[in-house]
């Protein structure tokens, strides 16, 4: 602190100056993203003893906006219940998809407004299927989609499980049914496989099948 003195054949025409000076403050205020559509506003109340001044914070609404945080799920022949997630800063529906009732909207389970629950039935078809879910603004054009793909049920069928032939070698046709790549392995070494195709489709499939020469039964697999 510093300290002043006027000299005594000064003092009638010096006189020291009792009010304050105005002095300048830098306030910082930090203003949070406003995740709503809708405008806002806000007042900051400046106080100083018995006087107060008043500043006005006006802040825009954010554009309305969909966002999930998954957009693609696949699952399992089985099914499988999925759990969507998501942000919005609007109202918005759930439109299910047509002619897909192998999915549907678990409401009678607890969530939060922006969390969301889905059963998938299993997929008793030789083909995988999929589907979309749209949420989509309430009273907009605002949307955004996610995409559901369920794999088809694995299946090797062969037409039929057991072939008795006679002694000479002999070629063994028969087919099988599948929709999986799939390998063919012998027991024996008097049984060779000619390899076969993929898809899901009828596909006949050959083996050589060597002579016996000894007089026992044999058999493989």
């Amino acid at each position: 602190s510093i300290s002043y003195e006027i000299e005594e054949s000064a003092k009638s025409w010096i006189t020291p100056v009792t009010t304050r000076a105005l002095t300048s403050h830098v306030l910082h205020f930090d203003v949070a993203e406003n995740e709503s559509s809708s405008r806002r506003e806000g007042k900051i109340f400046i106080k100083g003893g018995e006087l107060m001044d008043t500043v006005f914070v006006y802040q825009e609404g954010s554009k309305p906006t969909i966002v999930i945080s998954k957009e693609e799920y696949t699952v399992g022949s089985d099914g499988e219940d999925i759990t969507v997630q998501l942000r919005s800063n609007i109202n918005y529906q759930i439109i299910m998809p047509q002619n897909a009732g192998w999915i549907k909207e678990i409401s009678t389970k607890a969530y939060s407004d922006y969390t969301h629950y889905f059963k998938v039935d299993p997929n008793a078809t030789y083909d995988s299927r999929s589907a979309e879910i749209i949420f989509k603004e309430t009273s907009g054009s605002v949307s955004d989609t996610i995409k559901i793909t369920q794999l088809q049920k694995d299946v090797i069928i062969v037409a039929k499980n057991e072939y008795k032939i006679g002694s000479p070698e002999t070629v063994l046709n028969f087919k099988v049914s599948t929709n999986i790549d799939f390998e063919v392995e012998s027991s024996v070494n008097w049984i060779k496989y000619v390899p076969a195709t993929k898809g899901l489709k009828d596909v006949e499939v050959k083996f050589n099948i060597g002579e016996n020469t000894a007089s026992e039964q044999r058999e493989g697999i």
